[in-house]
């Protein structure tokens, strides 16, 4: 072997380890069952989300948990500021 194939087997090996850590803009859609515009609308316009930008943008698993957390609180104070009280 020589150095050339050495790299690129790292590069590779790499790449897996890189893309089994992240999740792709397409992939956090599919799991929160929204359109991969609202995805980027939360990365880039209201940064409730947070995202790497390796090539396309990249999600962890514990910032898409973290996120997910962080809206249904949210959306608990909004029905508890909305309730009609009698």
């Amino acid at each position: 072997m020589s150095v050339l194939d050495n790299y690129e087997d790292l590069r590779q090996s790499t790449n897996e380890r890189m893309t089994k850590k992240y999740l792709t803009v397409q992939g956090a859609a599919k799991t929160l069952g929204v359109s991969e515009r609202t995805i980027y609308r939360y990365i880039l316009k209201y940064r409730h989300l947070k995202a790497t930008k390796i090539d396309r943008w990249r999600i962890t698993p514990a910032a898409l948990n973290e996120f997910v957390k962080s809206r249904s609180s949210q959306e608990i104070v909004k029905k508890k500021k909305n309730a009609k009280r009698w």
